[in-house]
C-alpha cells in the first residue's frame, strides 16, 4: 500500500507503477483491492498509522488496518521497526537523507489472528485498539533491540 501522493512524484512515478503498489487515493478502491489480493494469498505492508511518526512518540493507528483484517479475514504478520535517528520520520523530508549511518533493527513476530466476529465498525474499534496497544508496549519494551535502536548501541549488562 502506498501514499498516492508518490504515485505523481517525477522521481518515483516509474518504480511504484512497476512495484504494482495498492494506492489509497480511493479508500474503497484500497479496501477492495487489498481485500483480493489477501484472499488471493498475495502479502500486503501496511502502516496502521497511515503517516510517519515524530521521534520519540508512539504512533496513532487509523482504522484502515482493522477493516482490510475485517474484510479479508486474513492473518496479521506483525514488523516491528526499531531504529536510531531521524531519517524517514515525521520530522524530516523522506529525500533528507543522514549525515551519519543510522542503525535499524527489523523484527518479525509471530501471527495474531484478531477476532474480526460481532459487528463490523466494533470489530473495527477493537482490532484496532488491540493493535496498538501491542505495538506500543513491543516499541515501549525494554528489549535489547529498542536499546539498540534508541542509542545505535546494545545495552550494557
Amino acid at each position: 500500500m502506498l501514499k498516492s501522493d508518490l504515485q505523481r512524484s517525477p522521481l518515483l512515478r516509474y518504480l511504484v507503477h512497476s512495484l504494482d503498489y495498492v494506492s489509497n487515493h480511493d479508500p474503497e478502491q484500497l479496501l477492495a483491492e487489498g481485500c483480493q489480493r489477501l484472499q488471493a494469498g498475495e502479502t500486503l505492508l501496511v502502516f496502521p498509522e497511515a503517516t510517519r511518526t515524530a521521534p520519540g512518540r508512539l504512533p496513532e493507528f487509523r482504522l484502515g488496518a482493522a477493516e482490510l483484517l475485517v474484510r479479508s479475514g486474513a492473518t496479521l504478520y506483525p514488523v516491528i521497526i526499531f531504529k536510531a535517528g531521524a531519517y524517514l520520520s515525521k520530522s524530516r523530508a523522506w529525500h533528507e537523507f543522514p549525515k551519519q549511518p543510522e542503525r535499524w533493527l527489523i523484527e518479525f513476530d509471530p501471527p495474531l489472528t484478531p477476532d474480526c466476529s460481532g459487528d463490523p465498525r466494533q470489530a473495527r474499534r477493537r482490532i484496532t485498539s488491540q493493535l496498538q496497544l501491542y505495538f506500543h508496549q513491543r516499541l515501549s519494551a525494554d528489549t535489547e533491540a529498542a536499546a539498540v535502536a534508541r542509542t545505535g548501541e546494545p545495552a550494557e549488562n
